[in-house]
């Protein structure tokens, strides 16, 4: 197009009948460059990594407005005229191979925090590597992250990008449902330069995260049923804590810090930790069960019964309990052992995609684990049934604690989650 331009430009200067000549080619030449775009756009839309070049507003306003001053030109004979139109005409079809050279071997790349919360902030990085020699400038970034997240798309405008380096941007989105997020592919776009045509490419730019739900806050009632403690022991007004000091011991990898004796640490001038008479109390078993319902409305349900079982076992973890989530998943119906942060992390991906549709009451596992020993069930569900005071105990758990999703009575023991 540039040596289109270049021709009928010198034909223009040097005669009028090889000028019109010139300017037949150059349109004939635009006409077929048109026609041929849009062919291709319409085939290749859909493809990732296909550059597509359009013009803007601008571009379609320039174009027939300079092609009437060339012919204004040749019919007023004017030199200034003519000179002026050979200009503009030729910047402006010189403007489509100059903004796709600017895009060329640029590329995207996308980087997020390993695992985020819901309804929590989750860092995302933008890196635009340009692998050429030139500088590429007016570079756009439209990241159309997807639904269930907020914002729902982004973008990210760079004004300048270096031979052979990189720039980076960096934003935060949050995200409204748990599960893996996968993100789409972005938009690369420039107008660089003079803003006649538009270049743009999908990149796929691939990047996912692994939402995890949302949690609330466990209540000094919910602590006391976990230790233990019978209804009427959770409902008083005494404080936990107060009455079950054992003894003192020297501090160990994976006490909890907040239970070490500062004046006595620093009297025998080594860290004390303060030894409860329940630490060697028996299991607290986390059992989730499924929503049998459909719809919108047993969706969220069963969403926020996801998160009371989160928030429990991070609460009894942190508590210093021994703690087993029972999920009856199909494929894995033996019960999770969460030991420590690291059993906390893989107790909460769990969590993160365990679906609706799976059995609906893991009472198989929960039953065969009963057998081995006392422990406290907790049974967490969307919503609670007539008959299922008696299933429980059947399954040997006659005293387990109900929290559905459902009850006005949650509030007792978790709070923050509707």
């Amino acid at each position: 197009m540039p040596a289109v331009a270049l021709a009928a430009a010198a034909l223009f200067l040097r005669d009028v009948t090889s000028l019109l000549y010139g300017i037949a080619i150059a349109q004939a030449a635009a006409v077929v460059f048109a026609a041929r775009r849009q062919q291709r756009a319409g085939a290749r839309a859909a493809e990732t990594g296909v550059p597509r070049v359009t013009p803007t507003l601008l571009g379609r306003i320039a174009l027939p407005s300079t092609w009437v001053l060339v012919i204004v030109a040749v019919l007023t004979h004017e030199p200034v005229l003519r000179w002026w139109a050979c200009v503009l005409f030729g910047l402006t079809l010189s403007a489509w191979p100059l903004v796709r050279w600017n895009l060329a071997r640029v590329e995207v790349a996308r980087a997020t925090d390993r695992r985020a919360r819901v309804d929590a902030p989750c860092g995302l990085e933008l890196r635009v590597e340009h692998r050429g020699r030139g500088t590429a400038r007016g570079l756009v970034v439209d990241d159309r992250v997807g639904p269930w997240t907020r914002p729902v798309a982004l973008q990210a405008l760079f004004d300048r990008v270096p031979g052979r380096g990189s720039v980076t941007a960096r934003t935060t989105v949050v995200m409204e449902r748990r599960g893996w997020k996968r993100f789409r592919p972005v938009r690369l776009s420039t107008r660089f330069p003079l803003g006649f045509f538009e270049a743009s490419v999908d990149l796929a730019a691939p990047c996912e995260v692994l939402v995890r739900p949302r949690e609330g806050r466990p209540t000094p009632a919910l602590l006391a049923r976990l230790r233990g403690a019978t209804v009427e022991q959770a409902s008083s007004n005494t404080q936990l804590g107060t009455d079950e000091f054992h003894g003192l011991r020297a501090w160990r990898l994976g006490d909890d810090p907040r239970r070490i004796h500062w004046r006595t640490s620093a009297r025998r001038g080594i860290v004390t930790y303060v030894e409860r008479r329940d630490e060697g109390f028996g299991d607290v078993v986390v059992a989730l069960a499924r929503c049998p319902a459909r719809g919108p409305e047993a969706d969220r349900r069963f969403e926020a019964a996801v998160s009371i079982a989160a928030t429990v076992v991070r609460a009894a973890l942190r508590d210093r309990l021994r703690v087993r989530l029972v999920l009856g998943e199909p494929g894995a119906p033996t019960p999770r052992r969460v030991r420590g942060r690291g059993g906390l992390e893989l107790a909460l991906d769990a969590l993160s995609e365990v679906k609706a549709d799976g059995a609906r009451r893991p009472l198989a596992a929960l039953t065969a684990l009963l057998r081995r020993g006392p422990a406290t069930v907790v049974w967490v569900c969307a919503s609670a049934e007539a008959t299922l005071p008696e299933t429980l105990a059947d399954a040997g758990a006659p005293d387990a604690l109900v929290l559905a999703a459902d009850a006005p009575a949650l509030a007792r023991h978790v709070r923050g989650i509707r």
